[in-house]
């Protein structure tokens, strides 16, 4: 898993989808931490864990949980789960390249609730 503010410099796959968000941001970049998903990374290894919900802690499976990350929004090779931590705007975005190696878990729970 690689962490990033939004000074921080990454050219990994998933530059493009990164740079294009922190391009919308603009001014309130700063509000965002960016979280790109390994292969081998684990659910619970990500905060927050997108298979738990946040206010009810129903993990995903359960047939009442509800993703707790204001949009999830498919790339042509990941998907992009945002989540807003605090009043203030304050939040993590969370990349999940759609490839081999990556939590079936994870991939599932975005193809599911897209």
């Amino acid at each position: 898993m690689i962490i990033l503010k939004h000074t921080d410099a990454y050219h990994g796959v998933l530059a493009d989808v990164r740079n294009a968000r922190l391009d919308q941001l603009g001014e309130y970049s700063d509000l965002a931490t960016f979280i790109i998903v390994e292969p081998g990374d684990r659910p619970e290894d990500i905060q927050p864990d997108p298979t738990i919900n946040l206010v009810d802690g129903l993990a995903f499976g359960h047939p009442d949980y509800v993703p707790s990350w204001e949009s999830c929004e498919r790339h042509d090779d990941a998907w992009e789960l945002c989540f807003i931590l605090s009043d203030d705007g304050f939040g993590h975005i969370i990349l999940i390249p759609d490839r081999e190696g990556i939590d079936p878990r994870l991939l599932a729970l975005c193809r599911e609730h897209a």
